[in-house]
């Protein structure tokens, strides 16, 4: 069995760059984005995969709920994927669910276009930011298991994390760091470590806080003992409309053989 692991940049740097917008208090928003990943890997040919993200996100007082789910086009039978990721909140500005993706089973059949998984994100402010102190939440994710093991576009086991977020403004620069543990269901073929994912980044808002600047770096732990984790540094630029709209890029490099050497992502949030 062959087994491939691939980092997904899109929903951890383009949600993220949120935090270097102004708070958009309660109400219900609708997030969108398009990423372009390339890899080797370890693989004597270069694999391609396009995805497409949607989710919808609510947010009353300090409890925040979001859900999305990606369609994956790809150009390797060798990779499978399944949604998961790190999450968090902080200073009473949001940085949705991020999203991975695993490779645990080769496909039984091979299939270019399918929906992967969808990831359910919940979040809730433990402790205010401070003068001092940081935002604290706490954050949970679930991944059911929707999508078709046997077309390599998810596990067919439910994934569950739990995990923490800190974020601290500093005028106007923002420091923020999740971690969250993932407890991942094992197939019958292969027996998957819980990682810990985690995130750090700094963000900034120019311009009167139209525009937003955010470096941040991302992986897991060790998921197969076999593999080296995901990691990755992205950077990335977000545009505040009017009407509470954004729109957002990035480009990430892959730090490890499991992550795709280069992925680039453009996103877009609407208030509904």
């Amino acid at each position: 069995m062959r087994t491939r692991f691939l980092a997904v940049v899109a929903g951890v740097t383009l949600a993220t760059l949120a935090t270097t917008l102004p708070a958009a208090g309660q109400g219900v928003y609708y997030s969108g984005s398009l990423q372009i990943s390339s890899g080797q890997y370890d693989l004597s040919d270069r694999s391609n995969s396009l995805f497409f993200f949607n989710g919808l996100s609510a947010s009353a007082g300090p409890l925040r709920l979001s859900a999305s789910v990606g369609l994956v086009f790809r150009s390797s039978p060798i990779i499978s994927y399944s949604t998961v990721g790190t999450s968090g909140m902080g200073s009473g500005m949001s940085t949705e669910s991020g999203t991975g993706t695993v490779t645990v089973a080769d496909t039984s059949s091979y299939e270019e276009l399918g929906f992967g998984d969808p990831l359910a994100h919940a979040d809730l402010l433990l402790l205010k930011e401070g003068s001092v102190f940081p935002a604290v939440r706490i954050t949970a994710d679930v991944k059911p298991p929707l999508a078709d093991v046997g077309r390599g576009f998810g596990t067919g086991e439910w994934d569950y994390a739990g995990g923490l977020s800190l974020a601290k403004a500093l005028g106007t620069t923002l420091v923020f760091v999740d971690v969250s543990y993932w407890m991942l269901g094992d197939l019958p073929d292969v027996d998957l470590n819980d990682p810990v994912a985690y995130g750090v980044g700094i963000a900034r808002a120019v311009a009167g806080g139209r525009f937003g600047i955010l470096a941040s770096l991302f992986g897991y732990t060790r998921i197969l003992d076999a593999v080296d984790p995901p990691a990755q540094v992205s950077l990335g630029l977000s545009y505040l409309l009017r009407n509470g709209r954004s729109v957002m890029g990035s480009a990430a490099l892959g730090l490890s053989e499991s992550s795709p050497d280069v992925s680039i992502s453009f996103g877009w949030t609407i208030r509904l």
